[in-house]
């Protein structure tokens, strides 16, 4: 039996953890406003009437079927108290976290406020900054005044000295050196299409990755859906994909980048299963460069991939390549809202599948990226269930669609901009 002391500390604890609110600063427009995030399990829920003021919208209650409303600009979004279906102008969307009502006011989920329904009801771009707390909220038509007036010269198409398909690891500190990569040039260029991708497979080669307890590589399950996201996005897409590996092989990380930058790639996409000493952890997880972790799971992650390089035999010394691998993604607000469009994809495609979310982590692989750059974490290769999808085909395929339809929408985002 539990004891009335230990039932009051057990309350105390449920009620501070259900209670728990973080202060966050909102830009709309460049005007700023104070509001709160309440955390609900870890997970970040806004308060309906601020939401309301943020967007310049309507809202009406549902008093007996518990329901919300907001008529926003471009359309209408209907919340349910308790109920993870959403309508989106009277479309249902499963979404995995429910909307709630706490001490008697509405909360919906920040998460489906990012997503990219919202965002096309709202006629707001929306980023969420994990590092400063930040909301921001960009009309189209203040976008549009901000881009004339700090607009930079759009990217130019440079010849490129070899066509890279794939670099035998023979070639690349000779390929590297060729390039003369210059980390000091910040200029950054707008990307507005995604003509070239590369697809990464994380590990290959003498580097294994993740081992799971039944022998299971996890540089095998990387490589598998890597050539599958390529298929699609090249067959359904008509997007050229060009493949870091396709057969098992050992590549540097500052190597995969490298290929991106050398074939003025316009997007870069890591993929990569997770591990953990704690058997229970699972789900997919996505990340975009920070040398700020978003917590300390991230921080492992990080430090747990960047391990590859002591398989790395011959460390590049100059000057010019410690720089450039030392330089952030400039691209680090695309990299962000890119990881945000394929979390959305993946959450409302594969519901059985748990979804930790958008993180943030120091990868070298995503280093020196002139790209938007995002590292994907299918799953936990520890977790036996996990493991199980990872190694069903069909699971395989739904994860391929669902990351090539996020980078889709991503890009279809940015020609509504």
């Amino acid at each position: 039996m539990m004891s009335k002391l230990n039932k009051f500390f057990l309350f105390f604890f449920l009620l501070v953890s259900f209670l728990f609110s973080m202060d966050i600063q909102v830009n709309v427009d460049g005007k700023k406003y104070d509001s709160k995030l309440e955390i609900v399990n870890g997970k970040g829920y806004l308060n309906v009437e601020d939401i309301a003021s943020f967007y310049d919208a309507e809202i009406s209650y549902g008093m007996v079927s518990k329901t919300v409303l907001f008529t926003l600009k471009k359309g209408e979004v209907e919340f349910k108290a308790n109920s993870n279906t959403v309508l989106v102008n009277s479309k249902k969307i499963l979404f995995k976290k429910e909307a709630k009502i706490m001490n008697g006011t509405f909360y919906v989920p920040l998460g489906f406020v990012l997503s990219r329904y919202f965002m096309n009801a709202s006629g707001y771009k929306t980023i969420w900054s994990y590092d400063e707390k930040f909301l921001k909220l960009v009309s189209p038509s203040r976008k549009k005044k901000i881009d004339r007036q700090e607009e930079s010269p759009p990217r130019k198409s440079k010849p490129l000295q070899k066509k890279l398909e794939y670099l035998p690891q023979s070639q690349i500190s000779k390929e590297s050196k060729a390039l003369k990569v210059s980390p000091l040039n910040t200029q950054e260029s707008r990307v507005t299409k995604l003509d070239i991708i590369v697809i990464d497979a994380g590990h290959g080669g003498k580097d294994p990755g993740a081992i799971a307890r039944s022998g299971a590589l996890e540089k095998d399950l990387n490589l598998a859906l890597a050539k599958k996201l390529a298929n699609i996005l090249e067959k359904k897409y008509k997007k050229k994909v060009i493949l870091t590996r396709d057969t098992d092989v050992f590549i540097p990380l500052r190597g995969r980048t490298k290929i991106g930058n050398a074939n003025n790639a316009d997007l870069f996409v890591s993929i990569h299963a997770n591990a953990n000493k704690n058997k229970s952890r699972k789900g997919f997880e996505i990340y975009f460069l920070s040398e700020r972790a978003s917590d300390d799971e991230a921080a492992e992650v990080a430090q747990f991939e960047n391990a590859v390089i002591s398989y790395e035999e011959e460390l590049e010394a100059d000057v010019n390549t410690i720089l450039w691998s030392m330089t952030l993604n400039e691209y680090i607000n695309e990299s962000s809202e890119v990881s945000f469009f394929i979390n959305d994809a993946v959450e409302t495609n594969i519901v059985k599948h748990n979804n930790r979310g958008v993180k943030q982590a120091g990868f070298t692989v995503l280093k020196g990226a002139k790209m938007p750059a995002v590292l994907v974490e299918v799953g936990y290769i520890t977790n036996i269930h996990d493991l199980a999808f990872m190694s069903s085909n069909t699971f395989k395929n739904k994860m391929a669609e669902a990351i090539a339809e996020g980078i889709v929408d991503y890009e279809k985002n940015l020609n509504t901009r």
